[in-house]
C-alpha cells in the first residue's frame, strides 16, 4: 500500500544528509606541505648538482688547457736533433743549489715554481717563424734516408746548415712586458744573427755575451721591419703563469699554473691547477 505524503515525511524525517566527496582542509594542507618539502629537496639537490658539475667541468678545463701548453712546449723543443758541440738550451742554466737570481730578482728555489725564470732560451735547427714551416716534419730525421741524414748532419757541424736562437717566454704585462697588448700569454720568438767572423756563418747569439741573461734579452729579438714589432707567435693565451728550471743538460722542467672561477658551495671561488712536466731535450742523431 503506499506511503501517504505524511508518513514519508516521517519515515525521512531521522536520516543524516549524504556526505559530498572531497578533501577537508586539514588533508589539503598536510598535502601541499609534504609537496612543497619535496619539491625544496628536488630543488637542492639539483642546486648541489650543479654545482659539484660547475667545479668538475672547471678543473677538466685547467688540466686540458695546462696539457695543451704542456704538450706544444715539448713539440717546440724536441723540433731538431741536437747539434753537436753546441748546447741545445742556452738558458736558464743548471740550478742545483738555491741562490740564483731570476728576472724578478728573486733567488730560484728548486722546489718553489713560482720563483723559477720565466723564459728559456734554446737552439735548433728549425725556422718555426717561416711562412713554410711544416711541424709534421720536425721528427722526419730518424727516419729519413741515411745519404740524407748524414748530408744533414755534416751541415751542423760545419756551420753550412742554419741554427736558430729562439726564446719562449710567459708573458705577464708587468716584468716581462714586451708585447704591451698582449697579458697572460705563452709567446715564441727568434733572435738576432751575428757574423762575427765576416765568414757567412751567423751565430744566433753574440759570442762577446757568455752568459744568458747578462743583458736584456729581449732586446735580441727580431723585428719586423714593416711593423718594428718583434717578430712572435702566440703558443697560448689565458694562461696565469708560466716558469721553468733546468735539470740537468737534458732535462727542461716547466710549471704551468691555470686557473678558474667555478660555482662552488659557498659562492663562486677561485680554483688554480698546476701541472708540472719535463720537456726531454732531442738527443743526438748519429750518422
Amino acid at each position: 500500500m503506499p506511503l501517504s505524503k505524511e508518513s514519508f515525511l516521517q519515515s525521512n524525517s531521522g536520516r543524516r544528509p549524504r556526505r559530498q566527496p572531497g578533501f577537508t582542509l586539514i588533508e589539503v594542507l598536510l598535502a601541499s606541505a609534504i609537496a612543497l618539502v619535496l619539491g625544496l629537496v628536488v630543488v637542492a639537490t639539483l642546486i648541489q648538482s650543479t654545482k659539484s658539475l660547475s667545479q668538475v667541468e672547471g678543473r677538466v678545463e685547467m688540466v686540458q688547457s695546462a696539457r695543451l701548453i704542456a704538450n706544444r712546449l715539448q713539440q717546440i723543443v724536441s723540433a731538431g736533433v741536437s747539434i753537436p758541440e753546441k748546447e741545445t738550451v742556452l738558458y736558464p742554466g743548471v740550478f742545483p743549489i738555491a741562490f740564483n737570481i731570476n728576472e724578478r730578482g728573486q733567488n730560484v728555489l728548486a722546489d718553489d715554481p713560482k720563483t723559477w725564470p720565466r723564459y728559456f732560451v734554446f737552439r735548433t735547427t728549425e725556422d718555426f717563424l717561416a711562412t713554410d714551416f711544416d711541424p709534421n716534419q720536425i721528427y722526419a730525421l730518424s727516419t729519413m734516408d741515411p745519404g740524407v741524414r748524414k748530408n744533414l748532419l755534416d751541415g751542423y757541424r760545419t756551420d753550412a746548415q742554419p741554427i736558430y736562437d729562439y726564446i719562449v717566454w710567459w708573458e705577464d704585462g708587468v716584468i716581462l712586458n714586451v708585447l704591451p697588448k698582449e697579458n697572460k700569454v705563452l709567446a715564441l720568438g727568434r733572435l738576432k744573427t751575428y757574423d762575427p767572423d765576416g765568414d757567412g756563418n751567423y751565430e744566433f747569439r753574440d759570442p762577446s755575451l757568455t752568459v744568458y741573461p747578462a743583458f736584456n734579452i729581449f732586446d735580441e729579438l727580431v723585428v719586423d721591419a714593416a711593423t718594428s714589432k718583434p717578430q712572435v707567435r702566440i703558443l697560448g693565451r689565458n694562461v696565469e703563469d708560466v716558469s721553468f728550471l733546468r735539470q740537468d743538460n737534458a732535462v727542461l722542467q716547466v710549471s704551468v699554473l691555470d686557473t678558474k672561477t667555478v660555482q662552488a658551495q659557498v659562492g663562486s671561488q677561485q680554483k688554480e691547477f698546476r701541472l708540472d712536466s719535463l720537456l726531454q731535450m732531442p738527443a743526438e742523431v748519429t750518422n
